[in-house]
């Protein structure tokens, strides 16, 4: 990744403002979030939106591969799980370095049909049982979480948000929901990744 953007709004849309953002933004990563909303709210005219964190146990850095392969068998199983309950599942993934712990972590981005899932925390359990299956671990307490959203500002579904094509104020909602997820553009914490390995993937074709 090198289209590095030092910018505070992306086609219009606010990005996420915090002190982390100072380094930038990914425009690849900004404009693959954009296009998963979009080919998202064109298949549903509902669409539930949630983000999650997975986190490695603490001082695990030597037990587990460097690369992306446990994310990978975990969202293979996730992806299965969804798609049997109907809930056509749409993510965008970042790998990030703790500049403190120099432990790995990942931030997910998941879209789902609204007519089919509308709790995040019910997806959460599923969640916490597959990772803790890909770490070979018996309690991965904490090391899956949702996202915090301001329930005032947003308006709260079980964790997540609904994106609705119909109500008025969609396009508020859709912009909102963009700059939360455009957290995981942003240049900071990842740097430094091994040789061959991604740093970002999604459920579509990156840009």
């Amino acid at each position: 990744m090198r289209n590095v953007l030092m910018v505070d709004t992306y086609n219009g849309m606010n990005l996420s403002c915090t002190r982390k953002n100072g380094q930038g933004f990914y425009g690849e990563i900004l404009q693959s979030l954009e296009s998963l909303f979009e080919h998202m709210m064109k298949l549903h005219g509902r669409v539930y939106f949630s983000m999650f964190v997975l986190s490695y146990p603490a001082d695990s850095c030597h037990l587990y591969p460097t690369d992306n392969s446990l994310l990978k068998r975990f969202l293979d199983a996730l992806m299965h799980h969804c798609r049997r309950k109907n809930h056509d599942p749409k993510y965008l993934w970042v790998r990030e370095l703790s500049p403190k712990t120099g432990q790995i972590h990942y931030h997910l981005v998941l879209l789902l049909d609204y007519d089919h899932s509308r709790n995040a925390r019910t997806i959460l359990l599923k969640a916490n049982e597959l990772w803790k299956r890909c770490l070979n671990v018996e309690d991965n307490n904490g090391l899956v979480e949702l996202s915090k959203i301001d329930k005032n500002e947003y308006g709260h579904y079980g964790g997540g948000i609904q994106i609705n094509r119909n109500d008025n104020n969609y396009r508020h909602v859709y912009e909102k929901c963009y700059e939360l997820a455009s957290y995981l553009a942003k240049r900071y914490s990842k740097e430094k990744l091994p040789p061959y390995v991604n740093g970002h993937g999604s459920s579509m074709k990156m840009s």
